[in-house]
């Protein structure tokens, strides 16, 4: 279980691969660092990620779909179940969020239920 913070869609226009990738900013603790060439403490949470790792993406479908829906709530506890990216097998994403909360559940059942409203 994980506080997840927010949704991110990042993207490098200019760059060799131009395509938005999606990642979760995670509440994490405030990790010491003590290095020649960086220093680091303090006490808290922050959504740094740690030296030498890597972010965690979440699949770039169901992300939209969180958007768009409305089902993601920020600042709370989910679960969640990862897989690889089908287009390279070495990449691992979040393919499914899943709630803690009863109240979050349901709001997340009930949204991602919800046919959308055309305008």
């Amino acid at each position: 279980m994980e506080r997840i913070l927010g949704i991110a869609c990042k993207q490098y226009p200019n760059g060799k691969n131009q395509a938005p990738f999606y990642e979760l900013l995670i509440r994490r603790p405030i990790e010491t660092v003590d290095s020649d060439g960086y220093k680091k403490r303090g006490i808290g949470f922050d959504t740094e990620i740690p030296y030498r790792k890597e972010p965690v993406k979440i699949a770039p479908s169901y992300a939209e779909t969180l958007i768009e829906s409305g089902a993601f709530v920020p600042d709370r506890d989910y679960e969640f179940v990862t897989s690889s990216n089908p287009d390279d097998i070495y990449e691992m994403w979040v393919s499914e969020l899943i709630p803690v909360e009863d109240d979050l559940k349901k709001h997340f059942q009930a949204s991602l239920n919800t046919p959308k409203q055309t305008k």
